[in-house]
């Protein structure tokens, strides 16, 4: 191979190379970005979600709340409730996935709810959460419930 076609090639690679580098670097650009976007997105939708179990009295994800058709419209019912524990602690969302229940709830059924709802913990950790909280009671059928449920508007 001659020489002047070598360093075309080698030329050519390292030209490609850079034009890459620079690709990654606008596209890790653009994901940092849409990092924020997310992050902005989580914590508005955790304050209007916030809002809303204020003004209800309890989990606009519980059973007892009606959405109307304009809400269905934004989000149908089926997909309703994927971020309903994003930016909750552990503790307060397995308290909430408790009270959307008004039966007795399993381990298993707890853990669902939580990764069903943005959140996934893990039944070990769900565990350890469930044993240090004082508000939850263990049945003897090995489900779970709130001591003391939360009461709903009329």
């Amino acid at each position: 191979m001659p020489q002047n076609h070598q360093e075309t090639s080698q030329s050519r690679v390292l030209h490609e190379l850079a034009r890459e580098e620079q690709a990654l670097d606008a596209a890790f650009e653009a994901l940092k970005l849409a990092q924020s976007e997310v992050e902005m997105a989580a914590r508005k939708y955790a304050a209007v979600r916030s809002l809303a179990t204020d003004i209800l009295g309890y989990s606009p994800y519980h059973d007892d709340a009606v959405w109307g058709a304009e809400e269905s419209k934004i989000v149908p019912a089926e997909r309703r409730g994927r971020y309903r524990f994003l930016q909750m602690k552990p503790r307060e969302a397995i308290l909430e996935a408790l009270a959307e229940q008004d039966a007795d709830i399993s381990l298993k059924d707890i853990e669902e709810r939580l990764k069903t709802g943005g959140l996934d913990l893990g039944s070990r950790a769900i565990n350890a959460a469930l044993m240090r909280l004082s508000g939850v009671e263990k049945t003897s059928q090995g489900t779970y419930r709130l001591k003391v449920r939360r009461s709903r508007a009329a």
